[in-house]
């Protein structure tokens, strides 16, 4: 049975945010602290660096993908979001929206084949979308 060890610390303390990537290669990006945040930050498997920030500042956000090729999805900002971004280990730009607005929703899959499910619209929702890289 696998067991939990300590990490390093994030360098911006937040709630509500999302990620990607693996344990040596992580990516943590938006949340909240006392305000929407765009932070994005970089995991090499021992400590947190500072990545490009979020265009769009959201929390309850998805992602999906690695540190070098990151996905962004929904989420909140002070209604819900559409919004997609892409991480290119660099900088983030934009993506093609989601159909659905929600935040609170989940994500899997790759940069070019992503997946986004559940959240909340106006209730818990079962809206499902997939990401072709583009749209």
């Amino acid at each position: 049975m696998g067991s939990w060890s300590s990490g390093g610390n994030l360098n911006t303390a937040r709630k509500a945010v999302a990620g990607c990537g693996t344990q040596t290669a992580g990516l943590s990006f938006g949340g909240y602290v006392s305000a929407v945040s765009d932070v994005t930050e970089e995991y090499d498997g021992s400590s947190w660096a500072a990545g490009g920030d979020l265009n769009t500042a959201r929390y309850y956000l998805a992602g999906a993908g690695t540190q070098t090729a990151g996905l962004s999805f929904g989420g909140y900002t002070s209604t819900y979001a559409s919004t997609t971004e892409e991480y290119n280990g660099t900088s983030w730009s934009a993506g093609g929206s989601l159909n659905t607005a929600r935040f609170g929703l989940a994500g899997a899959g790759t940069q070019t084949a992503g997946l986004s499910f559940g959240g909340y619209v106006s209730a818990v929702s079962d809206v499902t979308e997939e990401y072709d890289g583009s749209s």
